[in-house]
């Protein structure tokens, strides 16, 4: 079975509107190396990951919850998250300035033509997403909606008033 691939047109305003990005999930080492780097990075960070994890490959961030990775990521020192970040890097494998246009596979000529930080952001998680097998915006987007929910019905909003301050 060859590994998922995907083609991501950036619809986003700004200078990459409409370029083609193709994307290829990693082979199995790769990924393995990956996800056991971010796994570790998670423990030094102090996010309790359970023994078994690391045999759920890319699962195991959805075992663990989207919320408790993003927090240990974001923990992590700078040097070790911009390797995890460049690695996925390997994961493009094509590009187009517009459709019908010849694809270019250089990563480096493709990173060069891509001019928006938003798009580097965009690729990423579509990269992550292609890995897991869902789209994890729409996971972030439930998570999201499930903490407002539970804050609402805790009663833990507060009314704002309308009043001027007190001079």
């Amino acid at each position: 079975m060859a590994r998922r691939e995907a083609a991501i047109v950036i619809t986003a305003a700004g200078r990459d509107r409409n370029k083609i990005y193709h994307i290829r999930e990693l082979n199995a080492i790769p990924a393995e190396e990956w996800f056991t780097r971010a796994m570790q990075m998670l423990v030094r960070a102090g996010i309790d990951v359970p023994p078994n994890l690391l045999e759920q490959g890319a699962m195991g961030f959805v075992t663990m919850g989207i919320g408790a990775c993003l927090t240990g990521l974001g923990k992590a020192p700078y040097d070790d998250f911009k390797l995890l970040m460049d690695q996925m890097l390997a994961c493009l494998v094509g590009y187009q300035e517009r459709a019908g246009a010849t694809r270019v596979e250089t990563l480096a000529v493709i990173l060069d033509q891509t001019e928006e930080v938003g798009t580097l952001i965009k690729l990423r998680e579509e990269i992550v997403s292609l890995h897991l097998g869902f789209s994890l915006a729409a996971r972030l987007s439930n998570y999201r909606e499930a903490v407002v929910a539970l804050i609402n019905g805790l009663g833990l909003t507060t009314e704002i008033s309308q009043d001027p301050p007190p001079s």
